[in-house]
């Protein structure tokens, strides 16, 4: 009697566990339902690899504001919504400033992007090089016609004017002919000196006085600019009524 009840106890609870495994499946079968409803509705990211959507990939943002620049500019329309494209540096002629990026030159960083307004002067503007306001041996006069601009620092790969004094930057300044509003002829313009300390460590000075870095300070006739601590003194001339043009 014991034996014939325990085997239906066992047959009872084999009865249970086959429903429960059913139960399981059907639990599992409803599962993979619900994800091929989720996939269909939601596409995997197309890109490649099931990498970044193509709107987040690197350059993606950038190819997109080229695009609007390119659409827009043939369109005068719609120069509103374009992009302006970024006034490039070009320093070629006076070898400072490679033509293509106007940021680096010869492996360098530059420290310094020419003005809009740059501009050859037709005027005969020299240098002097003195010391205590004497001609330094060996020095000559420098003429600044041929080129617009000239940087001076240590960095003699650079330079116009390499400078060999320790207390002096590598790319310490910059004297440079810019086109602006004329004070004597209003509603014209006249090609004028000026001088940029490109933030060095031990500044620039006009007559003495340290000039604030990264500031264009204009220039006149007879002007002296001293970089660093040196003791040399570049004097500014005008020689054009002396020499001619």
């Amino acid at each position: 009697m014991a034996d014939r009840e325990r085997e239906r106890q066992r047959d009872r609870d084999r009865d249970r566990e086959r429903e429960r495994g059913r139960d399981r499946d059907r639990d599992r079968e409803r599962e993979r339902g619900g994800d091929r409803d989720r996939d269909r509705r939601d596409p995997p990211p197309q890109g490649g690899g099931g990498g970044l959507h193509p709107s987040r990939q690197p350059g993606a943002v950038a190819r997109r504001r080229s695009d609007s620049v390119s659409s827009s500019s043939s369109s005068s329309s719609s120069l509103s919504s374009s992009v302006p494209e970024k006034e490039k540096a070009q320093f070629a002629s006076t070898g400072l400033l490679a033509e293509d990026e106007g940021q680096t030159y010869k492996g360098r960083t530059l420290k310094w992007t020419e003005p809009a307004d740059m501009e050859r002067t037709q005027r005969r503007w020299v240098l002097y090089v003195l010391r205590d306001g004497k001609p330094i041996e060996g020095e000559r006069m420098y003429e600044l016609q041929e080129n617009p601009a000239f940087m001076f620092g240590r960095d003699a790969g650079i330079c116009d004017f390499p400078l060999a004094h320790p207390s002096i930057s590598s790319q310490h300044a910059v004297l440079v002919f810019r086109a602006t509003a004329s004070e004597e002829q209003p509603g014209k313009t006249a090609v004028t000196p000026y001088v940029i300390d490109l933030d060095s460590t031990n500044g620039t000075s006009l007559n003495k006085k340290r000039l604030r870095p990264k500031v264009y300070t204009p220039l006149g006739n007879g002007d002296m600019l001293q970089f660093g601590n040196s003791s040399r003194e570049f004097v500014l001339i005008d020689a054009t009524d002396k020499l001619g043009k």
